[in-house]
Formats: structure tokens, C-alpha cells, sequence
């Protein structure tokens, strides 16, 4: 085979490959220690920076005075911060942005339950018109031997209040069947910063799905991904430098994911659809069921899957580089 040492090798090549291979082990075990270490470290840096985080949550909230000044709240402070990051405030639209204005914090959680290698992210809402939930949550659970893969990812039901679900619009059509006309109303999603808690899943280990779908279900979990590392690594542990637009983005925060420039008319057209009123009216052909016998009386044959691909677990490697690159 190839790589290998054959029957036949010298005594020579033996010892050699011997000594390569003991050198290995203590490459091995050097890196497990760095591993081992750096959670130690992110373990120790949690510790200290969470009293940080829920001062810093009291004063934005104002429920405790900042030196020299009054305890009020900061009007607005974290959808300020989301939209001066070009990339997470690509993600909010119009009709958004009546409810980013109750957003009072975004806490990451490094620690989950049960163990579990990944992290959580908390957005806390104050009360509002449009949902009844307090927080809305999106975990990602990593693989424990492998922090490159992702394991599962998941979202939260939000609990809409009747008639105020903005990742939704209802549609008003009119279908003709032998003649007849009539009206049906059916809701369409559209974009929104909200679809977020709502994931693409990850499927069970060994589900059989063709190489198309397995294709558009890793880009989608990139993306996803790469929007919440952004949250972990950039906004949250420095929310104030993104609120008053002193915060730097790195090039690959935004060309390596939409694209540059061009992917900006895109969003604008994106944006135009979203103005459209929210009731519209279109008509369309109602297909008539097949008839027994004849054409149209057998169903049409399944077509022929594609080769099944394993796809889950799914590592995440955006843009060609590990999961973990995602933290700077």
C-alpha cells in the first residue's frame, strides 16, 4: 500500500519508522496537553469576565449608575452595536427593528448542561407587542473529541403574538379549477433577523440525503455558524466599541461570507420585496388530480435518488478553514 513500509524493509528502515512513530507519540501528547490548557484558559477567562458582562448589563439597562452619571437606561444599545457590524446588521430588516429596539442583552454561555462541548447564546428581550417569550436562546452542541465538528444546533419557539410574526407574510391568491374560482390565504416566509432561532437541522448521524441536499444543508449550517461566532467571539465581549462604531472588521467577516460588493445590490433587491404590502394577490392554476387510466392515471414514477451521503455529523469549514477559526 501506499505510505507504508513493506514486507521486505531493511532492519535499518524498521528502526527508523520506530523512532518516527515514538516521535509522533510525544507530538501527540503535546498537543492533547496544549488542548487541555486552553480550556483550562477559556474556563479561567469565563470565570473573570462574567461579573463584567452583568455590570455591563446593569449599566445598559440602568439599573446602576456609571461614575458621573445618572442610572438610565442606554436607549437602543445592542441593536446600535448589531447594525454597525456589516454583516450581522445585513440580517435585520425593517420590520425588525421595532422589536431589536427592546433588546436589552446578548449573554454567552461557554458552559452547557450535561457537559456538553459548545456554547449558548442569549438574547433578553424587554416586554413588547410583538412575542411573549423573555429570552430567545441558540445553542450549538460540538462534537466532545472533535471541536471542529458541529454536532447538533438549536434553536427556540417564539412565541408570536396573533398577527405579529414579521418572518411571515400572508398572501392572498386565486386559484381557477374547471372554471371555478376561488381565494386562499396562505403565509410565506420572508426575511428576518428572527429567523435565526429557527436553524437548519442537523441530521442524524447516517441519514441518507442526496449530495445536492447534503451541499445546501452544509453551506446553510456555515453560515448559521459563522453569524454566531461573530456574536461570541466580536459583538458580545465587545459590545461598546461596536455600539460607538470604534470596532474593526476583519475582511473575511464580510467578502468571504456575502461576497463583497456584489452581494450589497442583492440585499438591496432583497429589501425592496420586503416593502411590498404585506397582503398580496396573485392567481394561479390549480393542477387537476390525475384521471384513472390512461395518462395521468398511474403516479409518476419516484426519480432516482442520488448516492447517499453521510451527513452528520458536519464539520463546519467555512470558506475552507476549521470551525475554530472563527474565534479571533
Amino acid at each position: 500500500a501506499v505510505g507504508t513500509v513493506t514486507a521486505g524493509s531493511t532492519a535499518d528502515d524498521n528502526a527508523r519508522v520506530r523512532a518516527l512513530k515514538a516521535l509522533q507519540v510525544q507530538q501527540d501528547e503535546a498537543s492533547d496537553e496544549f488542548e487541555r490548557k486552553c480550556r483550562e484558559l477559556e474556563k479561567e477567562l469565563d470565570e473573570k469576565t462574567r461579573p463584567l458582562a452583568a455590570k455591563r448589563r446593569a449599566i445598559v439597562n440602568g439599573t446602576e449608575a456609571a461614575e458621573g452619571a445618572a442610572a438610565e437606561p442606554i436607549e437602543h444599545f445592542w441593536l446600535k452595536a448589531i447594525e454597525n457590524h456589516t454583516m450581522l446588521g445585513g440580517e435585520v430588516r425593517a420590520h425588525d427593528i421595532p422589536i431589536l429596539q427592546h433588546l436589552v442583552d446578548i449573554e454567552l454561555v461557554n458552559e452547557l448542561d450535561g457537559g456538553q462541548e459548545g456554547f449558548k447564546l442569549n438574547f433578553e428581550f424587554s416586554a413588547n407587542d410583538y412575542f411573549t417569550n423573555t429570552v430567545l436562546t441558540k445553542t450549538y452542541i460540538m462534537d466532545e473529541d472533535d471541536d471542529d465538528t458541529l454536532e447538533d444546533v438549536r434553536g427556540c419557539e417564539i412565541k408570536w403574538k396573533p398577527g405579529k410574526d414579521v418572518t411571515v407574510r400572508t398572501v392572498t391568491k386565486k386559484q381557477k379549477k374547471k372554471g371555478k374560482e376561488r381565494v386562499v390565504t396562505i403565509d410565506e416566509p420572508v426575511d428576518s433577523f428572527f429567523s435565526f432561532f429557527s436553524p437548519p437541522s442537523v441530521p442524524e448521524e447516517g441519514a441518507d440525503i442526496d449530495d445536492d441536499e447534503a451541499e445546501e444543508l452544509q453551506n446553510a449550517l456555515e453560515q448559521d455558524y459563522a453569524v454566531a461566532c461573530i456574536y461570541r467571539d466580536k459583538l458580545v465581549p465587545n459590545a461598546v466599541n461596536w455600539y460607538t462604531g470604534e470596532a474593526e472588521e476583519s475582511d473575511d467577516d464580510e467578502d468571504d461570507e456575502y461576497g463583497g460588493e456584489d452581494d450589497d445590490e442583492d440585499d438591496d433587491d432583497d429589501d425592496e420585496d420586503d416593502d411590498d404590502d404585506i397582503n398580496s394577490e396573485e392567481e394561479e392554476e390549480e393542477p387537476e388530480p390525475p384521471r384513472r387510466g390512461g395518462k395521468g392515471g398511474k403516479p409518476a414514477a419516484k426519480p432516482t435518488p442520488k448516492p447517499a451521503t453521510k451527513a452528520a455529523p458536519l464539520a463546519l469549514a467555512a470558506a475552507g478553514a476549521p470551525a475554530a477559526d472563527c474565534k479571533q
